[in-house]
């Protein structure tokens, strides 16, 4: 899905949480239970996450997704 990127200043290719291990640190940093209407810039080097409606769910903060082994 194509969203607006805060952090790469353009629209951008974004993917929803895709495992298990990604939801659990959404739902820990978020404190919401239902955490699939988050979505993540799909750029490598960005992977800043925000919401369909909300390019800046976390007040104007830069929240990224960490990389996980």
């Amino acid at each position: 899905m194509k969203l607006y990127c805060t952090t790469c200043g353009q629209d951008e290719s974004h993917r929803s949480p895709r495992d298990d291990q990604e939801r659990d640190w959404l739902r820990k940093k978020t404190g919401e239970g239902y955490v699939d209407d988050y979505w993540i810039c799909a750029r490598p080097w960005c992977r800043r996450i925000r919401k369909y409606l909300d390019a800046e769910p976390f007040g104007g903060g830069t929240v990224r997704m960490p990389v996980f082994d």
